[in-house]
């Protein structure tokens, strides 16, 4: 017979149950008898919740299976390895037919076949396949709120670490959770059959669970919090050791560190975040190891494994309880004791995850400040004039201003170019111009209305720019040229490369516009020389043919011939557009209409190149100092 042995006082049963419950009921109260506990698993229930929700959006069936087949070989476990061993046990002590005994392993036996079976192909042919689909739409969310946050997050390090930290904990969160939830659900399902049979059998056995249970769980919730602690003062250590990581092995920093000694001072710092490291991991591990002795040993292996052996040894010496109980009391106490144990690890595992998902959730609940309002407007298709008035600009209120009391009106077609020191505020401007920043004093309108009435997207594509700081993607020439996934308009981008002065180097290579840019993916990839690199960002802004183009040091890295290449076609390209240069090298300059020289936040100078010239103030010392290389016969020369 598949039965358990009853107690011979069959009333109790019912008692014994209201004990158990009244039991954990206690440990329930004790660990929830403060405020700040209770906000703290209110948290921590919230931010699992998250994520368990989005999983179940995304893949329910991957969701409900895990439940389920941690239930399963919750059950299928506590079958075989106990109900299994007292039904034999059983048999040799009342001497029932041996037949008994091969159809009980028969049974157990073909449903752990069919149990493996079902479960492997599971794992195969679903799991996998569920488990990237929900990283896909994580990430996917992740790279939209990235693409909508202000720019000046990136000034913010908290708010940068969050981001981070969203980036690389988010796919090891999702799989955290549910991975969690399906260890619990195995834990509770293994505690319920163990402790059923406990409870049932002999009642006494749940007061060491019970002790044993409390004390582990504290225990193991303080190590995470050390743990959590110890890994936030590690991150921005290995944050700065990550960073030299990638000056030894990334191709921008190989000729500096070949050809000076900075390789010293990466190798000190190096070392000085090893030691960081070390500090904290020695300050830290003192106290995890002596609370991780304290529940692996006495609250759990001598309590349970110890004392409670001893107890039901005597039980069955004085014909308490059967041999078969005996054995099976063994074995459950040693599952309910994996079941509590694991449990302890499990349930503070929400709390470690809870940690890790606020900050993904704060990075996803950012409230971005720079956005388009309910009604805002469409750019028009004709070319505005922008209208600059009074504009001031700090990063924060803490710091100083970079731009004071700046005025300027930009009209349909007009060349302007903003000159200046570095530092000087001519970036920032531009920045303004596009709204990446809002202003923190004065207005900027674009023809006649504020920029913030209008829808961000519909702004910002009324303009093509070329930053100084361009970069470029491992993707395919065309792809980094028309910077969209689309099918490239091949004579479009011919013309943007030709007036790109690209046309050239283009030529040269064998795949022509499907020639893949760096090595990161492609071992047949190339990597540009700078001036090169700066020609592909040139030609981006010639394949958008927007109305307003912004140049960022267009001519930065570029030889002197390029760069009489490049004034030449702005001249031909842009005859019919508003063009904003910035740059240092004033060969630009020299075809503008207005020049802006600012200097420390305000505008000392302006008007035309030769305007500026008879002024003879810190523009035309400038230009003088840089005279030679723009010679008018120079660079009639070069472009000839």
């Amino acid at each position: 017979m598949l039965a358990w042995r009853i107690p011979k006082v069959h009333y109790r049963v019912p008692c014994k149950f209201f004990i158990a419950i009244c039991a954990f009921r206690g440990v329930e109260v004790i660990m929830t008898k403060t405020k700040s506990d209770v906000k703290s698993i209110k948290k921590t229930w919230e931010n699992n919740w998250f994520i368990y929700k989005f999983a179940f959006k995304i893949s329910p069936i991957y969701v409900i299976m895990n439940i389920i087949f941690s239930v399963v070989q919750g059950t299928m476990m506590f079958v075989e390895h106990i109900l299994l061993i007292k039904l034999i046990l059983d048999c040799i002590q009342y001497k029932r037919p041996f037949i008994y005994a091969v159809y009980y392993i028969g049974a157990v036996f073909v449903l752990m076949a069919l149990w493996i079976l079902v479960y492997k192909s599971y794992d195969a042919f679903y799991k996998r396949k569920a488990q990237e689909k929900l990283f896909k739409e994580m990430n996917f969310r992740i790279y939209r709120k990235a693409m909508e946050i202000d720019i000046s997050c990136y000034d913010n390090p908290e708010y940068y670490n969050d981001f981070v930290w969203a980036m690389s904990e988010a796919s090891n969160r999702i799989d955290g959770v549910i991975r969690t939830v399906g260890w619990l659900t195995w834990q509770i399902t293994t505690i319920f059959c163990s402790g059923l049979f406990v409870v049932t059998t002999n009642l006494t056995g749940l007061i060491f669970v019970a002790v044993s249970f409390t004390t582990s769980y504290y225990c193991n919730k303080k190590i995470n919090k050390l743990s959590y602690e110890r890994d936030v003062e590690l991150r921005p250590i290995q944050r700065k050791r990550d960073y030299i990581n990638r000056v030894f092995y990334l191709n921008d920093f190989a000729k500096e560190i070949r050809l000076s000694d900075i390789k010293n001072k990466l190798y000190n710092d190096y070392s000085d975040s090893n030691e960081d490291i070390k500090k904290v991991i020695k300050a830290k591990s003192r106290k995890i190891t002596l609370l991780s002795f304290l529940n692996d040993y006495f609250f759990n292996t001598f309590i349970l494994n110890g004392l409670y052996i001893v107890y039901i040894i005597y039980m069955t010496s004085i014909g308490a309880i059967s041999s078969g109980d005996m054995a099976a009391l063994f074995l459950s106490s040693r599952k309910l004791n994996s079941g509590l144990g694991g449990l302890t690890h499990v349930l503070p595992r929400f709390g470690q995850n809870s940690m890790y998902i606020d900050k993904l959730r704060k990075f996803l609940d950012y409230d971005i400040k720079i956005k388009s309002k309910v009604d805002a407007i469409q750019v028009p298709r004709e070319t505005g004039t922008i209208d600059i008035k009074n504009v001031s600009f700090a990063y924060s209120e803490n710091q100083p201003f970079i731009l004071k009391d700046i005025n300027i009106t930009i009209k349909p077609n007009e060349k302007i170019a903003i000159v200046g020191q570095n530092g000087a505020g001519k970036t920032t401007l531009i920045n303004l111009i596009l709204r990446l920043y809002d202003v923190s004093g004065g207005q900027i309108k674009y023809n006649g209305f504020d920029i913030k009435d209008y829808d961000l997207k519909s702004y910002r594509q009324n303009f093509a720019s070329a930053f100084q700081d361009y970069q470029i993607f491992a993707a395919t020439i065309a792809q980094n040229i028309i910077m969209d996934n689309v099918e490239p308009d091949v004579q479009k981008i011919a013309d943007a490369v030709k007036k790109g002065d690209f046309a050239e180097k283009l030529r040269c290579l064998k795949n022509g516009f499907e020639t893949v840019l760096t090595r990161e993916f492609d071992d047949n990839g190339i990597d540009l020389s700078g001036g090169e690199t700066q020609k592909v960002a040139l030609s981006r802004v010639f394949y958008k043919d927007s109305g307003i183009v912004i140049l960022d040091e267009p001519s930065s890295a570029l030889d002197p011939i390029s760069e009489a290449h490049l004034n030449q076609s702005i001249i031909e390209v842009a005859k019919d557009k508003t063009v904003i240069f910035i740059s240092h090298r004033l060969s630009t300059t020299r075809m503008a209409d207005r020049i802006y020289f600012i200097d420390n936040g305000v505008i000392a100078e302006q008007g035309n190149h030769e305007q500026l010239m008879e002024l003879n103030g810190k523009y035309a010392y400038m230009f003088n100092l840089q005279a030679e290389k723009y010679k008018d016969g120079q660079v009639a020369e070069a472009i000839g």
